[in-house]
């Protein structure tokens, strides 16, 4: 008689020694394919959009070129777009404006592309001479109407003062680009790919076996068409988005882990966790949330859980403060942080309009496309906000009483925290608040409803699967839908045949068949990943279980 048959156990079977490893492989499957849909999703959209297509893109592009070539501060100035009637804006941009020295080949000549504000007007303005494609004309820039003559140009930007950290990557693959059509691609493909990196980590990070699909509703969820598009354009608030999501991603794998986590969660906590933190300007506010919501969510285990973790515990978390520490002083010590001549008081006053703005903004949340400028589907947005909702309720209604008390304080506070600063952003700095500037929060709270349907899956019983695939399902439909109305903007104008390909005024490189491929092909992967990972359950090797009786 062996030991394990004297100890009264079945002795493992080869099924049961494969198990661990069989499910390590499904994980990598699901979370690649997750990947494979954000990647030719994001390829799509980079490829597709003209240049520039983006919130400020052509602002981010000069930025990122400097920080490409190694010039990370610039040289303070006016800014190079003074709008009238707008007094507050300029005195703002003219403190965070930092002109640099970048190749003029690959640079965008203006802050606007030729069909901004033109929702009616097809793309085609973007194929000519590059002094065409932007405006107001720069007479600096428009020297050279081609804009092909070898050699530097100083060029500013009102983004300059921004963290370099989001620039690199799409600023390094940039310098492949022989011109500024194909670098700013070059250079939304290398933020893409940064984003699509950090969306399988948290695929990763989030998986549970034997929660299976349901343990990816809040990521599914959290990545809106507005989410994607960001990471699509040269801005680094997409990638401020995405590393949020990594992040609490990881914070909550933590806190899931019966044992102290594993070294290669505390990695990816620390490594995103201090890469957000030198990111943008609030990514210190989404951090603290994030370990806040950690520490009401788990109460004292939080501190057993880092004591038992040891070093790895403590050198992530202490890479996250060096972070932010890093941060402060980039602001307030190398380019110093934009004053205002308005009391911070003052914010109170526009507390009321900011109330009645919040309809608008979470409208924006879900997609206002282009120069923030081209709303989504109206059936998109409803159903999102139903998905949204839904997912709010059924953890509202699962979960436990603290897991509900947190969530409901998270939510709350979000709405706030939108107004607040929404209202301040007006009085300091004369600027509209736009949505996607709290997007990373609401990253936040999907994530942990989804968590927490995730662990109360047992509630829900056999329909889990089926919620799962139902959800990915509908994100698919959503992004697609979304993909399509865009391209159809560019190609014909908003009001152009809704079936375009065969009557496109404007097409982007190879044609629109290629990018609309490649979108659907990621539009399978995400849902074959949804197929895979709801039928992963763990079953239990066939026979009996056979105990002798103690010798």
């Amino acid at each position: 008689m062996t030991v394990v048959e004297a100890q009264g156990l079945a002795a493992p079977t080869e099924h049961a020694a494969r198990t661990p490893v069989a499910h390590r492989a499904r994980a990598l499957v699901v979370a690649g394919l997750v990947g494979m849909w954000f990647l030719l999703f994001g390829v799509a959209w980079a490829m597709s959009d003209p240049v520039p297509a983006g919130p400020d893109e052509a602002m981010h592009m000069v930025h990122a070129l400097a920080v490409g070539q190694g010039e990370i501060t610039g040289t303070p100035g006016a800014s190079p777009n003074q709008p009238t009637g707008i007094p507050d804006i300029i005195a703002f941009w003219n403190q965070t404006t930092r002109y640099f020295s970048v190749d003029a080949r690959r640079a965008p000549d203006g802050v606007y592309s030729c069909v901004a504000r033109s929702m009616d007007q097809p793309a085609n303005c973007t194929d000519g001479p590059k002094c065409q494609r932007y405006y107001p004309p720069n007479p600096v820039a428009c020297t050279d109407p081609v804009g092909l003559a070898p050699g530097n140009r100083i060029l500013g930007t009102y983004t300059g003062s921004y963290e370099p950290t989001l620039y690199l990557v799409p600023g390094l693959v940039a310098r492949a680009g022989t011109f500024d059509v194909g670098a700013m691609r070059l250079a939304r493909l290398g933020e893409v790919l940064v984003a699509t990196v950090l969306v399988v980590m948290a695929a990763l990070l989030l998986w549970d076996r034997q929660r299976r699909g349901l343990s990816l509703l809040g990521l599914l969820v959290a990545v809106t068409p507005m989410a994607m598009y960001l990471n699509t354009v040269v801005n680094p608030n997409g990638g401020e988005i995405v590393l949020t999501l990594c992040f609490f991603a990881a914070v909550l794998r933590v806190l899931r882990e019966p044992a102290p986590a594993s070294r290669w969660v505390w990695t990816a906590l620390g490594v995103s966790g201090s890469v957000l933190a030198v990111s943008r300007t609030l990514t210190w506010v989404w951090i603290v949330i994030a370990l806040a919501t950690a520490a009401a969510l788990g109460g004292r285990r939080v501190i057993q859980l880092v004591r038992h973790s040891g070093p790895r515990a403590w050198v992530a978390l202490g890479a996250v403060v060096v972070g932010i520490a890093a941060d402060q002083v980039w602001w307030q010590v190398i380019v110093g942080l934009p004053r205002s001549s308005h009391s911070l008081w003052s914010a109170w006053s526009q507390i009321g309009t900011s109330i009645l703005t919040l309809p608008e903004w979470f409208h924006e949340e879900i997609g206002l496309l282009g120069w923030v400028e081209l709303p989504v589907y109206p059936v998109v947005e409803a159903v999102w906000w139903i998905t949204v909702v839904g997912l709010l309720a059924a953890a509202l209604v699962l979960g436990t009483r603290r897991q509900r008390i947190v969530l409901s304080l998270l939510i709350t506070g979000n709405i706030a925290f939108t107004v607040v600063i929404g209202a301040v952003l007006q009085v300091e700095a004369g600027l509209p608040m736009q949505a996607r500037y709290v997007i990373p929060f609401n990253v936040i709270v999907v994530l942990l409803a989804g968590d927490i349907v995730r662990a109360n899956r047992a509630r829900i019983g056999r329909a889990a699967s089926a919620v799962a695939v139902a959800v990915a399902a509908t994100v698919t439909v959503g992004q697609a839908l979304t993909l399509w109305q865009n391209s159809q903007r560019f190609a014909v104008g908003v009001d152009g045949r809704f079936f375009f390909p065969t009557r496109a005024v404007w097409v982007p490189p190879f044609g629109w068949a290629p990018w609309l491929l490649v979108a659907g092909i990621g539009c399978a992967s995400l849902v074959t990943g949804m197929l895979v990972a709801s039928s992963a359950g763990h079953r239990p090797a066939a026979g009996p279980v056979i105990r002798s009786k103690p010798t």
